[in-house]
């Protein structure tokens, strides 16, 4: 494979294992079936494999398109974490916060009970 496969490919080759057919898949992704066809030959080629076994009732993955798929599930899923994270940040949720104690401090009873009350109020 050349370079990965984009964001709107990977979309189309994963509708198109939920749907079982590419014609559906390209009316969900709202793109042309010919595009949608075309985008997962393109991806065939480059990866050098099969990845749709095609039938008159539809498609459905080869071995290597499960493997492809596993992979691009990750793919979305991990996009779709880096999205929440961003949108946290660019809300002013999320970040980090570093603690600067001696020994007495770590071991004294009342850094657990605040450290608690900073978790609560800011969950990020």
């Amino acid at each position: 494979m050349a370079q990965p496969p984009d964001w709107v490919t990977i979309r189309v080759f994963l509708a198109t294992l939920e749907c079982g057919s590419i014609t559906r898949a390209a009316d969900r992704c709202a793109i042309a079936t010919s595009a949608a066809a075309k985008r997962l030959q393109v991806l065939e080629a480059d990866c050098g494999v099969a990845l749709l076994e095609r039938t008159a009732r539809g498609a459905r993955p080869t071995p290597a398109g499960e493997v492809f798929a596993r992979h691009a599930h990750g793919l979305r899923d991990l996009a779709a974490r880096l999205a929440g994270d961003l949108r946290a940040f660019a809300a002013g949720g999320l970040g980090s916060a570093r603690l600067h104690a001696t020994a007495s401090v770590l071991a004294g009873a009342a850094l657990p009970d605040a450290l608690a009350r900073f978790a609560a109020a800011h969950p990020g």
